[in-house]
């Protein structure tokens, strides 16, 4: 039999040979004869379930009574892909550029993509080096004999992450800069040009012309595709992007997999490949890749007026929520996912009733929202908090305004960052924000993915995030290594006595890898500095 070359090609190699097995059988022979990643947290059975066996069963692979496995065919298209080998790990890109050794983790994972056959998908929390790891397997496959002359497209979501991308390839690789071009709303850097190696794509273009852009090269030399922030690519919209040809595929995410979507197991693993490696914040705080971080969660009071409002529209959402979950038959639906299905059976079929339920929610939350008492206790916290560097994270444009104007009118250093700025704007604030000792940075949701701002040590929340995905990428904005951060601080501010109460004590109970503690505390006792130590605990009550 020929050398196997994706996970698929392994499971089915290794059923052939030894007949039925169960998927925990079957991840031990894996992990036995290839050395799969290294990594005792992986669970590999889980990812063998979910992106191999399961979304193959009846075509390619078929299960007993007993849970046993066994090959029912071939693929009849499959991908393009290397033969897996085995070369001395990679433990420097001195080779290749500016010489910095590499994390262990980075080297194991770059043994974990050679043994998928240079496929699959990396979820590494936030800050720990997924560019850095990237680079090194582009490195590592330019040196190998069937790697010679290969180009690399590097698909990114934002325009700022497009310019980080460039500037690593140039500064950590060596690069040329004219061997680097960039494809979006306004340059079109092409493989037509015989210098161009690298094209980093912003995702909106890549989905509409990166298929027709390798189809165009395909044959005349090995293509690559990194897809930076790989979850965003596996919606309706962007997923075309991940359908171009390509020998080396990866994929690079802290957070692959969705609650409210299944598009790691049904678009993103069968393109890219599944998940082979996984990098935890808590096995990097252990490692000293990232600084530790303490989350604290800062209650204050609504004044009597606004709580009669909120009392008043709690009742009447409870009414209208009990009344569409019974009229639609949605009485076992998450809350999440309800709103989403009755904007579409509203869409189909209007019912005023299911208008007013969105419209009165909407009213709570900016009720919430606007609250005198949340935009005092961040004007404390931020007097409190002027030694440091913070980012301040909004849920609208308008607060993140009004914060960056208060901030600048305190005589503060106040920087800002939202979708609704130029791009060159935008850089140019996290660039002065990189440059300061001690300031704030006022930002949208814009800045949740990827961007590296590794100076900044303290984070504030100024309204609850309505996912915890969203809320351990906020984390991670703030805890990247940085030679001034022994440890890293996050803030987040919370009405008491409301249905933000509930959330942010729900999120608390959940399993944070990496954070030290998660206390809920008033505000008035979040100010406490015997809080911001690493050492200590919440004084007693």
């Amino acid at each position: 039999m020929t050398t196997p070359t994706t996970l698929v090609d392994l499971c089915q190699e290794i059923l052939l040979s030894s007949g039925p097995l169960k998927a925990r059988e079957l991840a031990a022979r894996i992990r036995a004869s290839h050395r799969l990643g290294g990594d005792s947290n992986w669970d590999l059975k889980r990812d063998l379930n979910r992106t191999v066996l399961y979304p193959h069963r009846g075509s390619l692979f078929q299960i007993d009574s007993d849970y046993r496995w066994t090959v029912v065919g071939r693929p009849a298209h499959a991908p393009r892909t290397v033969p897996i080998a085995s070369p001395a790990p990679t433990t420097s890109l001195a080779d290749s550029g500016p010489g910095r050794s590499l994390y262990a983790w980075q080297t194991r994972a770059l043994q974990a993509w050679e043994a998928a056959g240079f496929r699959g998908v990396f979820e590494v929390t936030t800050g720990a080096g997924k560019t850095r790891f990237a680079l090194a397997a582009m490195s590592r496959v330019l040196r190998r004999p069937e790697g010679a002359g290969a180009r690399f497209s590097i698909v990114v979501p934002t325009v700022v992450l497009r310019d980080q991308w460039r500037r690593a390839i140039a500064e950590d690789l060596g690069v040329p800069a004219g061997e680097i071009a960039v494809r979006d709303g306004q340059e079109r850097g092409t493989f037509a040009n015989p210098r161009t190696r690298f094209v980093i794509w912003v995702l909106n273009t890549a989905a509409r012309h990166l298929c027709a852009e390798h189809g165009r090269f395909a044959g005349r030399g090995p293509l690559g595709l990194i897809v930076d922030e790989c979850h965003r690519a596996g919606a309706d919209k962007f997923s075309a992007a991940l359908e171009a040809a390509a020998e080396f595929r990866m994929g690079l995410s802290a957070t692959p997999e969705r609650w409210n979507d299944d598009n790691l197991q049904t678009r993103i693993a069968p393109m890219l490949g599944p998940v082979v490696f996984r990098y935890t914040r808590e096995e990097a705080v252990r490692d000293g890749v990232l600084p530790p971080l303490r989350a604290l969660n800062c209650g204050f009071e609504l004044d009597a007026p606004e709580q009669g409002k909120y009392l008043v529209m709690t009742r009447e959402i409870g009414l209208l929520l009990n009344y569409v979950r019974s009229r639609y038959g949605l009485t076992r639906e998450k809350r999440g996912l309800l709103f989403g299905k009755l904007a579409r059976i509203h869409a189909e079929s209007p019912d005023p009733k299911i208008a007013r339920l969105m419209g009165l929610s909407d009213e709570r939350k900016s009720l919430l929202a606007d609250a005198p008492n949340r935009r005092a206790s961040l004007r404390e916290l931020l007097a409190r908090l002027g030694e440091h560097k913070v980012i301040v994270f909004h849920e609208t444009i308008a607060a993140a305004i009004q914060t960056h104007r208060e901030v600048g009118e305190q005589g503060g250093s106040a920087m800002i960052y939202h979708s609704a700025m130029p791009d060159k704007e935008r850089c140019r604030q996290l660039q002065a924000f990189e440059g300061v000792r001690k300031g704030v940075l006022c930002a949208v949701q814009a800045l949740d993915l990827g961007l590296d701002v590794g100076s900044a040590d303290v984070g504030i929340n100024y309204c609850p995030v309505s996912s915890q995905v969203r809320l351990v990428q906020r984390y991670g904005r703030v805890s990247r290594k940085h030679v001034d951060k022994p440890c890293a601080l996050f803030f987040n501010l919370y009405a008491m006595h409301t249905s933000e109460e509930r959330s942010v004590a729900f999120r608390s109970t959940l399993n944070t890898p990496g954070v030290l503690e998660s206390l809920t505390v008033p505000c008035s006792t979040a100010l406490d500095f015997r809080l911001w130590s690493m050492e200590t605990s919440a004084p007693a009550a």
